[in-house]
Order: structure tokens, then sequence, then C-alpha cells
């Protein structure tokens, strides 16, 4: 009862959703409209959405906290540290590092990673590192490794999964667990064609998706005012994360989606999934 109550749990953020809801874009202003069809891209991922990004995830980020509390009493795994990868704000990372001792958090994005020391000031045990979650080497090993939030949608292609899976092997103990979550096809195209409004602080946002099926891509955009930064996307399939782990040496405990709050295995909108090293 205990895992099913936690994949119950780690999944509801996703299926529920927060107060910042997509809506269709055909409804947006014809301000927004002009915007996305005139104006070039020149903000980097994240260079002014990191400020806004805690508060705009923490309602949807998921619950892996108990989840992994969970998962390390069935395999009988005590997880006092845990390498938090594409860390952004630092959402999850603060979550875990009030749960266990020593906690990294890794990002790329540099104004991801200063919003996040700001959020964790208060927490002096989490640290952070500037890192490509592809090729990173932090000379310690992990009793666990998380990578939330379709984080992991952020690779050029699919194959990159066995570079990200070779790191997080060579980074956790014996024994040791990596969870994260990713969006599929079904869940892109779910997504396309909407926009989410984001009014934060006084600042306002839109968050735009679009995604090309055939060529299989996501072009978000986050729009502010006539600025625009650029996001790419890929789709994950459970069939990409089953091939890429026989090459790394890690195992497959276990997957799922968010259909039935985690208790349906197959894949549909976003897929949770738990690989082990061998102890």
């Amino acid at each position: 009862m205990g895992m099913l109550w936690a994949k119950m749990k780690l999944t509801a953020p996703s299926t529920l959703g927060g107060r910042f809801k997509p809506r269709p874009l055909a409804g947006a202003s014809a301000a927004l409209q002009e915007t996305i069809e005139q104006v070039e891209p020149k903000l980097r991922s994240y260079e002014r959405l990191a400020a806004l990004y805690h508060e705009y995830a923490r309602e949807f980020c998921p619950d892996y906290v108990a989840f992994l509390r969970s998962l390390g009493k069935k395999h009988r795994v005590e997880i006092r540290s845990i390498l938090d990868l594409a860390c952004g704000a630092g959402t999850l990372t603060t979550r875990l590092a009030a749960w266990v001792p020593h906690v990294v958090g890794l990002d790329l994005s540099e104004a991801m990673l200063t919003a996040a020391r700001t959020l964790s000031q208060v927490q002096p045990h989490v640290r952070f590192v500037a890192g490509d979650y592809r090729n990173f080497d932090l000379q310690e090993r992990f009793d666990a490794v998380t990578c939330a939030s379709d984080s992991l949608n952020y690779l050029h292609e699919p194959a990159e999964l066995v570079q990200v899976f070779g790191c997080v092997a060579r980074h956790l103990k014996p024994g040791g667990f990596f969870v994260f979550d990713a969006l599929d096809d079904r869940g892109f195209r779910r997504c396309s064609g909407k926009y989410v409004p984001i009014q934060i602080n006084g600042t306002e946002c839109s968050i735009v998706l679009r995604y090309d099926a055939e060529n299989r891509v996501e072009h978000a955009l986050a729009v502010f005012g006539t600025e625009i930064e650029l996001h790419r996307r890929v789709p994950i399939e459970p069939d990409d994360v089953l091939r890429a782990v026989t090459e790394t040496g890690l195992t497959v405990l276990d997957w799922f989606s968010v259909a039935g709050f985690g208790l349906l295995k197959y894949g549909g909108v976003r897929n949770f999934y738990v690989l082990r090293r061998p102890a």
C-alpha cells in the first residue's frame, strides 16, 4: 500500500495541475498573437523566466520526497544524499534538502542557479553547481538522483539519454536510485496550440506551446511583452528509456504514467521512471 500511495501522491500535481492553466491560443490577445508571429526570440532559455519559475512550477512539481521515502523503505536503502539534475530554480531541491542532510543541485542555466541559491539561502547544506546533465563529473556518489518536471525533454534528441544515464550511473552508489519524469508525444500533442498566462509579483508572461508532430519537436515561447525566450524540447517515449538503459549498467525497476494517478503502466502524456544501479 505504501508504494501505491506514493505513486498517487507523485503523479497528483501533474494530473490536477496548478493555478496557471493552459488556454487555447486562438483566444489569446491580438498583441500576443502578433508578437509570436513577428518577433524573433533573442533571450536565452530561462534568462527572464528563471525569476518567476519557482512560483510558477511549485504547484505542479512532482512530490519526489514522499516517493523516495517509500522507495527507500521498500528496498531497505537509507537515502542520505541526493543529486537533483536540472534543478532549475530549486523548487524540488529545497524540498529534498528539508529531508536529507546532503543535496546537490546541478543546472546549465546561471539564471536558474541564481534563483535557486536565493530560494535555498536558509539551507546551508545545499550546494549548487553549473553543469550539463549529459556530461558532468562531481567526484562523488549519491544514494539517489532526481530529474523532475520534464527536464529531460530538453535533450537535443532521445538518443542522448545514454549520455545522461551514463553520468548518473557513475554518480550513484551501488543500489542507488534514479527517478525522473518526461513528456511523450501524446503529452506534447495535448498541450500544443495553447498558452499559459502568468502574472507573478507584477511581472506578466505567456508561455506559448507549439509542437511539430511530424518532426517530433516543440518550440515553446516564453513571451515577456515584446521579448521572447525560445525553449526547444523533444518527446521521450518509454521505449527510448528502455533502450538507453541497456547501454549504461542501470536497471529499470518501474515506470508508470499519470493515467490513473500512477496506477496504470502505459505511455500517456507524462511518464515516471525508476532506475537503479545494481547493488
